[in-house]
């Protein structure tokens, strides 16, 4: 940022532009005098005791040292605020310059590198907050920006009474790949996906005609894809001989556990796209199946980015 060339000029107050206690990199709120020394450095009055005036304020700018953060190994949890000074992630995560008030930070992502999440409540990659108004952010990602995928749903069991059986449950929802809380350029080369949504289950065995069909129904959803990725689900305990769901990979969802007898569970969503539906044939003997899961967004906090490259983008932008 840059001060005003002319017109109205104040040492505090929130209006950017105006206030040198922004352009400080301050909240405009704070004491601040004519005599501190960040203030007299920003105007060029040199040392204390110096006379120096207002309209030496005007078109300053106080530009912090360039800070790359270069991401040259798989993570998980990144957060950009956290690592601008000392990296959280060992020798995954290099750092170039030394941050100061008025820094643009350019985080690179490398080709091949996976920047994901340990869980779905948790995001792959974030601005974090605590910047101050001349900071600015941007992100090259080269590799993959991912959310943990949802996991796959376990089978239904039947419900106990002689009315029917279990009805199929909903996957579980992917999680978010990238958080913007902060104004941030993204130049996007390689891919920025949601996880995957969860496969949902199949409807629990069914009491038809006098006769509990306990080889019928009750198997898992695949888990959604991610990273990490979403595990699959489990058959129902009262299915003899339908399977389990297997877990997605970093792209693709994961295959849906098979029915002894009848269909089977929901497959797990790819990157991005919504897990599949469990699914019944008969429908007198085996409940519904379940939902898939939702994917999780993509991004999160558009209103902050600016899009120089958006490349390959999977799930909502929300």
């Amino acid at each position: 940022m840059t001060l005003n060339a002319s017109g109205p000029i104040s040492l505090a107050g929130t209006i950017v532009g105006q206030s040198a206690q922004i352009e400080l990199g301050g909240t405009g709120t704070t004491v601040i005098t004519m005599n501190d020394t960040n203030l007299r450095t920003l105007a060029g009055a040199g040392s204390s005791g110096t006379q120096w005036s207002m309209n030496d304020l005007f078109g300053k700018s106080i530009v912090g040292p360039p800070v790359t953060i270069t991401i040259s190994s798989n993570i998980q949890n990144f957060n950009i605020y956290n690592n601008r000074i000392t990296s959280q992630h060992g020798s995954a995560v290099t750092i170039s310059g030394s941050y100061s008030s008025g820094s643009t930070i350019t985080v690179v992502v490398n080709s091949g590198v996976v920047v994901g999440s340990s869980s779905t409540g948790l995001y792959g990659f974030d601005t974090g907050t605590g910047w101050g108004v001349t900071d600015i952010l941007k992100l090259t990602n080269n590799g993959y920006i991912v959310g943990a995928g949802g996991a796959g749903r376990d089978g239904a069991d039947f419900n106990q009474v002689t009315t029917g059986g279990g009805g199929g449950l909903p996957g579980f929802q992917g999680g978010i790949a990238l958080r913007a809380q902060k104004a941030l350029s993204i130049t996007n080369i390689g891919t920025i996906g949601g996880g995957g949504g969860g496969g949902g289950c199949q409807g629990g065995p069914q009491y038809f005609n006098g006769v509990w069909f306990y080889t019928y129904g009750g198997a898992g959803g695949g888990g959604g894809a991610g990273s990490s990725s979403g595990i699959g689900g489990q058959p129902s305990i009262y299915s003899s001989g339908s399977s389990a769901g297997t877990a997605g990979t970093l792209t693709t969802g994961g295959a849906a556990g098979v029915g002894a007898a009848y269909g089977g569970g929901g497959a797990g969503g790819n990157l991005g796209q919504t897990g599949g539906a469990g699914n019944t044939v008969i429908i007198d003997v085996i409940p519904g199946g379940g939902a898939g899961g939702a994917p999780g967004a993509s991004v999160y906090g558009s209103a902050n980015i600016t899009w120089v490259t958006i490349g390959t983008v999977l799930g909502p932008i929300i």
